[in-house]
């Protein structure tokens, strides 16, 4: 038995407890039938857990949850002195060898925080108990201490940026009520709806920078945390979007990457409006805007899946997003300096069309478009601009290849700012699109 599974029950039964899971131990490996029935009610089993043990010290099962170390290196200094008393006497002080930056090198910066499936375990689970080279951490949904500081960590707030875990999240896994939240409102959101879609793309965010090892997981691997955020919007989920605020979450964006490493994940995993479809870091500028105050254009007719298993909010065999919305089919062309201009519009450059429009654009590709001589702009969101005309936002799509349905695939965004930007599509007749 690895080293790893054999700590985690010693440390179970020192904590008086008789029952311990292990995933690799309780769902019988090699049977897809276990496997999908196990990992529809991942989430749960976290979720109702007493203590997770994370090995986050640990490169793999064999790495174990014991280290041998000095456990005097986190023990304050106790020095006798009056150089800092204001009452000018000889009092007892103490200095920690310690910096903030411990915690997330300890943990988030782990080899276990790389890990896909760690994310859900670790905001689900009610209480996790850190395994680190250096010391041991507790986290739970209103508290975090480690040997060095018993009585809590002196930074109060994460946010879950660059691999640091939000407590929000944990408040909201601990409030039942969704109403009750707005307590913990956020600075400049103004809904608690808001706070929710902007908690999830940050999880989403994330999650992309994690790794699998298996790549069917992608959305399996949050499917729990799906199902928990479902009964405070109380919307629908689809691949890894929520219906309430569809038309903001499919303008994510991947971070700039060459075009020979933009890659949709094959055997199919999404469809290409899903970022699922992908295994890199994508983010979306848009969530950093209030939701009243984004504009958007078209209307979501239908958007659904198709489930690969049990788990409605895990694989999917397919899926289709149908919009009806006004729409322009133009040339797309490359810039000497690489980058793509949309139809009728150039990229930051002063020339006929910027003189006479007033407009220019910002094209982010999801694939390689060399290929592409056109692409069809489909625009779903105006966010305005202060002292200016406001910015659209939108998708770039191309007819899938050899289909038969007049369908469409994604294959990136855009943006058009300037004065008439509003403008570009008002002569544009409504159309029903349908992107899978």
């Amino acid at each position: 038995m690895p080293a790893t599974f054999r700590d985690a029950i010693s440390i179970t039964r020192r904590l008086g407890y008789r029952y311990l899971w292990i995933d690799s131990l309780c769902i019988i490996q090699d049977s897809d039938e276990d496997w999908k029935h196990e990992s529809a009610v991942m989430g749960q089993i976290y979720r109702h857990s007493e203590c997770t043990i994370a090995a986050t010290g640990s490169a793999d099962s064999n790495g174990g949850c014991f280290v041998t170390r000095n456990p005097l290196e986190l023990q304050p200094c106790k020095i006798i002195g009056n150089i800092l008393s204001p009452h000018n006497k000889d009092e007892e002080m103490f200095l920690y060898k310690y910096a903030q930056e411990y915690f997330w090198d300890e943990i988030s910066d782990s080899p276990w925080s790389n890990r896909g499936w760690v994310l859900q375990e670790r905001i689900l689970s009610p209480r996790v108990l850190h395994y680190t080279r250096r010391q041991l951490f507790w986290e739970c949904q209103r508290f975090d201490a480690c040997e060095a500081f018993p009585q809590g960590l002196q930074a109060a707030s994460y946010h879950l940026t660059g691999g640091q875990l939000n407590h929000d999240f944990k408040r909201i896994m601990a409030v039942p009520d969704p109403q009750s939240t707005n307590k913990h409102r956020l600075p400049g959101r103004s809904t608690t709806k808001d706070i929710l879609y902007s908690d999830w793309q940050s999880v989403v965010e994330t999650y992309s920078t994690t790794r699998l090892t298996k790549s069917r997981d992608k959305l399996v691997a949050i499917s729990g945390l799906a199902r928990e955020w479902s009964t405070r919007i109380e919307e629908q989920y689809c691949a890894g979007f929520w219906r309430g605020d569809l038309h903001r979450q499919l303008l994510w964006q991947m971070e700039q990457l060459q075009e020979r490493s933009r890659n949709r994940i094959t055997p199919y995993r999404a469809p290409t409006w899903s970022w699922a479809c992908f295994d890199h870091r994508i983010y979306n500028p848009l969530m950093g805007e209030e939701l009243e105050d984004c504009m958007t254009t078209g209307v979501i007719n239908r958007i659904e899946t198709i489930p690969a298993g049990p788990d409605p909010a895990g694989s999917i065999r397919s899926g289709l997003l149908e919009i009806k919305a006004k729409a322009m089919t133009g040339d797309l062309s490359k810039q000497s300096d690489g980058m793509y201009c949309l139809p009728q519009v150039s990229d930051g450059y002063i020339d006929e069309h910027i003189e006479q429009g007033g407009r220019y654009s910002n094209c982010i590709p999801d694939i390689d478009l060399s290929h592409l001589k056109e692409v069809t702009c489909l625009p779903l969101v105006a966010v305005p601009e202060s002292g200016s005309e406001p910015t659209v936002n939108g998708l770039m799509l191309t007819p899938v290849p050899g289909d038969t349905q007049d369908r469409f695939e994604r294959v990136g965004t855009f943006q058009l700012m300037g004065e008439h930007a509003c403008t570009w599509f008002e002569g544009c007749s409504e159309q029903i699109i349908t992107i899978v």
